[in-house]
């Protein structure tokens, strides 16, 4: 049997730990009902990242370009909010 990977992609809102974007690779657990968790977490106590974080739901993916593109900005609020990611 060769290398088999599953990607799945987190959705942070609020502090839920079972949060993701819906894709094929979820469907087999859904059909054995088997509820995944991830441990990717904002810590509490930052509430400026979790102000950021949970403005939108954003997915993993989400955060990614909104870094980039906060970090590629001339507008320094935008530019100082990326360095919390």
């Amino acid at each position: 049997m060769g290398n088999f990977k599953l990607f799945f992609r987190i959705t942070f809102f609020g502090f839920s730990v079972d949060k993701f974007e819906y894709t094929r690779e979820c469907v087999i657990f859904d059909l054995l009902r088997i509820q995944l968790f991830h441990g990717w977490v904002i810590d509490p106590q930052n509430d400026e990242l979790k102000k950021i974080v949970s403005s939108n739901a954003s997915s993993y993916n989400q955060l990614v370009e909104k870094m980039i593109h906060h970090r590629q900005s001339n507008d320094e609020n935008l530019s100082r909010e990326s360095r919390f990611f």
